[in-house]
């Protein structure tokens, strides 16, 4: 299976390799727990869901800048702090609920909670919290909240006591991303916090809206710096639609994939073209012709002028090179 940085990127079944060893180890301690006789802690009282729900939970909460400790006191994403996770901390509490205390490194003399509760059978409150501490009186308050219902049948296959397999993987870590969003958004904010600005922090729509100021060539080389945009952008056809319209002048290319038509418009096109970074201003000066039809792209016929006979073809490993 393939694996990825952070949860939500790739596909549905795709898990991060944090996320996998977490639960694995989670499970496998769960299940001294329930071969132990006389322990500290009835785990019949801990549903099996609301455990892969703390863990997916502590994931994200990782991967948006919050701590656990001092050892890792970087803001954002980093890998380091996901890999040092092997196992959850003590995140059951005596009044069959779950809570994990978190930090986070920007932010001083404030500490935020995961709070996990199975209010009913198949439900799950997951709250996230803000709590700090008033200046003139020293009493703890709670300075932002955000909480979330979560149907556990929809997102969690319990097998038995020890086994599950999750549901829509994508889904369940975005509506669970908003509560973490949420609070700490409002928290930066009434402590003026600049955090530096990231692209792959942008919204989906602003980061589409760039991308079509660029040609192809730095489309792809932007794509493959990151997986996440990779695997987000890198065959988004609502992109390669607009290549398609602004480069080549096709208005309806209805039924065809944009990316291999491309693909095929730029084996077809000519030398000048292939050097350029095919943006509209160089496309309209170096075209000799707009394809007039997609029927045109999938023809096998050899160029007609001698000067594009003339011109080697690609023998390179790679699908298609600009």
């Amino acid at each position: 299976m393939k694996s990825a940085f952070k949860l939500g990127d790739g596909k549905d079944d795709v898990f991060p390799a944090h996320l996998e060893a977490l639960i694995n180890n989670t499970i496998m301690d769960r299940w001294k727990l329930l071969v132990t006789v006389g322990g500290s802690v009835d785990i019949s009282d801990y549903p099996l869901e609301c455990d892969l729900l703390c863990c997916v939970a502590l994931s994200i909460a990782l991967e948006e800048g919050f701590r656990l400790d001092e050892r890792h006191l970087t803001s954002g994403f980093d890998i380091r702090v996901l890999r040092d996770l092997k196992h959850m901390p003590p995140f059951r509490v005596p009044n069959k609920t779950y809570r994990i205390n978190l930090t986070l490194p920007i932010v001083v003399d404030m500490q935020f909670t995961i709070l996990v509760d199975p209010v009913c059978g198949d439900t799950s409150i997951i709250q996230f919290m803000a709590v700090g501490k008033t200046a003139v009186s020293k009493m703890v308050e709670i300075v932002s909240q955000s909480s979330i219902a979560i149907q556990n049948p929809k997102y969690i296959h319990v097998i038995n006591q020890a086994c599950a397999k999750f549901y829509d993987m994508k889904s369940l870590s975005s509506v669970i991303r908003t509560v973490f969003d949420e609070v700490k958004r409002k928290v930066l904010s009434d402590h003026d916090v600049v955090v530096p600005a990231s692209f792959i922090g942008l919204p989906e729509e602003v980061k589409k809206y760039l991308f079509k100021y660029l040609g192809p060539k730095d489309f792809l080389a932007v794509t493959s710096s990151s997986a996440c945009l990779h695997n987000q952008f890198a065959h988004d056809e609502e992109l390669w639609r607009y290549y398609l319209k602004r480069d080549m002048k096709i208005g309806d290319i209805a039924g065809v994939n944009p990316l291999q038509a491309y693909k095929a418009w730029f084996r077809r096109g000519p030398q000048e073209g292939r050097r350029s970074n095919l943006t509209a201003p160089q496309t309209q000066a170096t075209s000799s012709r707009p394809v007039r039809s997609i029927s045109e792209l999938s023809s096998t016929s050899t160029p007609t002028t001698a000067s594009q006979r003339s011109q080697p073809r690609s023998t390179g490993s790679a699908e298609w090179e600009f």
